[in-house]
């Protein structure tokens, strides 16, 4: 199997750009690992797929939080639906505006949200960002974390599970 065209997606960059623990090592396990699963999809078109409750929520409310962004910010946001790749990297940015990347992260909880607040941003989506711009050619680039309604489906699945777990 050729790995010649192999591209890195965006939101994966930050698995890669993980230093190793100790000066003997030239590569972290966090980006071993990660290579691992990219070896397995190519070569037995395998994917590893992980879905958490925060993850569905994120793409079922997309469009909510992209509608909160532009009224908080009273600008006009479009969802960009256009990947981008280079030699290395592919991702489709959340939105494009004005020569600007923005990354809409949907908080679970208001707890989320908040902790989300802290002053430093984390690795993964920093580097996530990075590849943004430079597949964009964009020079600049915000995340927004957005703390929109839960919808009905998923609140339904919390308490079928929560039953579930009292016994």
């Amino acid at each position: 199997h050729d790995f010649s065209n192999q591209r890195f997606r965006a939101s994966a960059t930050g698995s890669l750009m993980v230093d190793p623990k100790s000066k003997s090592e030239t590569i972290s396990e966090t980006t071993k690992t990660y290579l691992i699963e990219v070896y397995i999809n190519v070569m037995y078109g395998r994917k590893k797929e992980i879905i958490s409750k925060a993850m569905q929520k994120g793409l079922m409310q997309e469009e909510d939080s992209l509608t909160l962004l532009s009224r908080v910010n009273q600008l006009f946001y479009k969802k960009n639906e256009e990947n981008f790749k280079n030699d290395w990297l592919t991702g489709t940015p959340d939105i494009i505006h004005e020569g600007m990347i923005r990354d809409t992260k949907t908080s679970w909880d208001i707890f989320t949200f908040f902790k989300s607040k802290s002053n430093s941003i984390d690795r993964g989506y920093y580097w996530q960002l990075q590849s943004y711009m430079d597949l964009t050619g964009c020079n600049a680039a915000s995340l927004d974390y957005c703390l929109v309604n839960t919808p009905p489906a998923l609140i339904e699945s919390e308490k079928r599970k929560w039953v579930w777990n009292q016994g």
